[in-house]
């Protein structure tokens, strides 16, 4: 039986980690160089996009550290992107990490927030900076929803509730519809999310369950 109430090892070091290092910078975001860090290392810059800011000299601001870095920091603005990560991840991850074991557990959400991160910097359509874990956490979700296709989810404010399996699928086509509209520069409300983080969190979950094999790790 599931319990997503308790806390496994890996899940609970990744809650800290990403909230301690939110907190530290929205703590300290009115410190000039403080700020400077976070938009300069943690803000992930896409590659092929000359982002232009006084004193850049028009250099780009990729950075490669962003590729990790992005994935455990989250609006300094908005608590709930945060929070709404951190839930998910509360349920969705337990489950997964007793079904992996940690270590490869571990392994995939990194892969997936590092080859999910990569995808973005190459082929988001979007020039606006992506920030926080919801690659990686779409990546834990499908994988939850493979292994547990049948358990069921409820929202909140809904009255009724999904099977994990359409709920996933839902949100990858709710995606990547934005996603097209954004390519088809139709505004679509989408706000800050970045849908295309989205499915590449789902293209880089399916990626990493078929090269597993190849990997150079043993648990």
């Amino acid at each position: 039986m599931m319990n997503q109430l308790r806390l496994t090892p890996v899940v609970l070091r990744l809650l800290i980690l990403n909230v301690a290092i939110t907190f530290f910078f929205a703590i300290f975001k009115s410190n000039e160089f403080i700020a400077d860090i976070f938009f300069d290392y943690f803000l992930l810059w896409k590659i092929d996009i000359l982002q232009y800011n006084p004193g850049n000299m028009g250099r780009s601001l990729f950075h490669p550290v962003q590729l990790v870095s992005h994935f455990f920091s989250h609006s300094l603005s908005d608590m709930g992107h945060l929070l709404f990560n951190m839930l998910s991840l509360i349920f969705f991850g337990p489950f997964l990490e007793e079904v992996l074991r940690s270590k490869r557990f571990l392994r995939f959400y990194l892969f997936c927030g590092l080859v999910g991160g990569l995808l973005v910097t190459l082929f988001d359509p979007s020039p606006n900076p992506v920030l926080g874990a919801s690659g990686a956490l779409f990546g834990v979700g499908m994988a939850f929803a493979f292994y547990a296709p049948e358990h069921r989810i409820s929202l909140l404010f809904l009255p009724f509730s999904f099977k994990a399996r359409e709920l996933m699928i839902g949100l990858t086509v709710i995606s990547a519809a934005f996603v097209l509209m954004d390519v088809a520069d139709i505004d679509g409300g989408q706000g800050n999310i970045s849908h295309f983080g989205h499915l590449s969190g789902v293209a880089a979950a399916a990626l990493y369950f078929q090269i597993e094999k190849y990997l150079p790790f043993k648990d």
